[in-house]
């Protein structure tokens, strides 16, 4: 369950909450995506596995396109271009990414064509479809919650042209569920392991969070231990005045040393706490005994979990999160075991970098003629495989010429790009001032190797013996 505080802040997660909701989590929606904001920001693991999934894929792209008259593709390709440019369309592919595993939906609106609104999942209402699409309607109900005017005048102008203070105004005076919803334009929905026909999905996270609310228990019953380890229990021991043990030490010396400990041990805890006046001890207590007297401290047993336990609590939280210990931490398993487990994970991001896909195709869609067709297509490879990638790449420019994929691949950048860069060097006759050592590869004509020496310039007698005889020309005798 999400505890809400008096400032209306998250406070805690239980388990026994987390199991109703999971039994129909369509019902829990709104609790589920503050539960995954508060795990993922308390638990680093579930954090990492959410940023590896925003940042693996390279998102490198490529746009295919469907004219009736090739001449008009280089027209359409700037518009395109700077449209993908203008709304960052890597960044918002990360930003989708991350925020899609970390809430399981995202609804994204394209705004005035120049830049991605991601809008409030709990503002909407999304209940049907149209042409296969998700309907998206903004829920003026919601405004209702911000009390101080101006507040909601600028909460309305950061929303989609769509929702205007006059809407809400009639709204308001009407209370009428007509007016109440309103229909926005070019939103797409994207949600993650959804059901079909459902327009909602789960964290990503959300597997792993019975095993992570198990080592949350684990770490309150350590941090118990921990207090009682702060707050020792101490015994004074008193023996006897002579060696012999005949003459044991009074009973008034012993209270004595008992007060005098005690007293000092106040004073240390309440200076610790913060309490205490500035004449008080304010760190560790001194005191001296006599040999008759030992201060001990009870033993107590901190042993409560063997590292076999949380070994087997941290291996169930990476199951449930479908991630390896090699691929998170980069320990643990072989190399095999973490490729295999590597393919598995680049295969799902990659599933969802194809919703978003999809949904930069239907803002393309908004931007171009209805007799032009453009698709982005974005490469399947991440950054672990650059070299594989590279290598792969090159192997097909040498079998088919195609030296485009190659070139990106290399220079991290669009072959137009390239081009450009290409362009500018030639004008700038870079090739005239920085030019390649010479090597075998490099020189070209007749001669080459190393340059011989005449007969008088040999140094060496037995390098003239060898030429005088045609040494070089003898027959050696691995040639027999």
């Amino acid at each position: 369950m999400i505890g809400q505080s008096s400032s209306g802040s998250v406070a805690d997660v239980r388990e026994e909450d987390l199991l109703t909701y999971l039994r129909n989590p369509y019902n829990y929606l709104k609790q589920i995506r503050n539960a995954s904001k508060y795990l993922t920001n308390k638990h680093g693991v579930l954090k990492d596995v959410i940023r590896m999934i925003k940042t693996l894929p390279t998102l490198k792209y490529s746009l295919n396109w469907s004219v009736d008259d090739s001449k008009d593709i280089d027209e359409h390709e700037k518009t395109a271009n700077q449209f993908l440019e203008d709304i960052e369309v890597v960044k918002f592919i990360r930003d989708g990414l991350y925020q899609v595993a970390l809430e399981g939906t995202v609804v994204s609106c394209l705004r005035s064509k120049k830049y991605v609104q991601f809008l409030e999942i709990d503002d909407l209402k999304i209940d049907k479809m149209r042409d296969g699409k998700w309907v998206v309607e903004f829920d003026l109900a919601s405004l209702d919650n911000i009390r101080d005017a101006q507040e909601r005048k600028e909460k309305i102008a950061s929303l989609p042209d769509e929702v205007t203070e006059g809407k809400y105004n009639r709204y308001k005076n009407s209370k009428d569920d007509k007016s109440r919803y309103i229909e926005l334009k070019n939103c797409e929905v994207i949600a993650l392991d959804s059901l079909r026909g459902v327009p909602y999905g789960l964290p990503y996270t959300i597997g792993a969070w019975n095993s992570i609310l198990q080592k949350e228990m684990i770490d309150s019953v350590e941090k118990s231990v921990s207090q009682r380890m702060l707050a020792q229990i101490l015994i004074l021991k008193a023996g006897h005045y002579d060696k012999e043990g005949t003459r044991p030490v009074d009973r008034e010396l012993i209270q004595f040393y008992f007060n005098e400990v005690s007293k000092l041990l106040q004073q240390k805890e309440g200076a610790t706490r913060g309490g205490g006046s500035a004449n008080k001890i304010n760190g560790s207590g001194l005191v001296a005994f006599p040999s008759f007297f030992d201060l001990e401290s009870l033993d107590i047993d901190t042993t409560m979990f063997k590292k076999e336990l949380y070994e087997k609590i941290m291996d169930d939280i990476l199951m449930n999160l479908g991630v390896s210990r090699a691929l998170v931490f980069g320990e643990g398993g072989n190399y095999s075991s973490a490729q295999v487990n590597s393919e598995k994970i680049f295969s799902y991001i990659f599933a969802l970098v194809e919703e978003f896909e999809r949904a930069v195709n239907n803002f393309l869609k908004t931007i171009l003629p209805n007799n032009v067709r453009c698709r982005i297509k974005f490469d399947k490879s991440t950054v672990l495989d650059k070299q594989t990638e590279i290598k792969n790449k090159y192997d097909l420019y040498m079998q088919t010429s195609l030296v485009s994929p190659w070139v990106e691949a290399v220079m991290d950048m669009p072959i137009q790009d390239v081009a450009k860069q290409r362009k500018l060097e030639e004008e700038l006759k870079l090739d005239e001032l920085f030019y390649p050592a010479q090597n075998a590869h490099t020189t070209s004509g007749d001669k080459v190797g190393k340059p011989s020496k005449d007969n008088e310039e040999i140094d060496n007698e037995n390098t003239a013996r060898s030429r005088t005889n045609d040494g070089n020309n003898n027959p050696r005798p691995s040639d027999k």
